[in-house]
């Protein structure tokens, strides 16, 4: 079964960008190859579910619901619903985030994943 799996995802290439219906909803792939707590694989960002994640420049989790993808330019657009009551990042405000400054990024995988994107708050990409 691994070497199917294995050939499958050689003739599949998978690309940062790429969109996809996910339970009927519109998800771009935002890191081929997540490590999460049990696995690794592809994570996305989908229109309409939860998200939880980190910026470079702002550590503290910010949880959110991803309206809009924007695969051309690799953006999402997120209504943040639990977040700081001051500054950028603020309960109530909708954020348009390139991919590259996501650190932390829980999207969907299935029923949910947990992914480091490979950054960390002190990082830059």
């Amino acid at each position: 079964m691994q070497i199917v799996e294995l050939i499958l995802s050689k003739a599949q290439t998978l690309k940062v960008g790429e969109v996809s219906l996910i339970d009927g909803k519109k998800s771009m792939c935002i890191n081929v190859d997540g490590y999460f707590g049990g696995g690794q694989g592809p994570v996305w960002a989908t229109e309409g579910t939860k998200i939880v994640f980190t910026t470079l420049n702002h550590c503290s989790l910010v949880e959110g619901i991803c309206t809009k993808v924007y695969p051309d330019c690799l953006n999402v657009t997120i209504e943040l619903t639990k977040a700081n009551t001051w500054g950028k990042y603020v309960t109530g405000t909708k954020v348009r985030l390139r991919k590259k400054f996501l650190g932390f990024f829980r999207g969907t995988y299935g029923n949910s994943l947990q992914l480091n994107l490979g950054v960390t708050c002190a990082s830059v990409s």
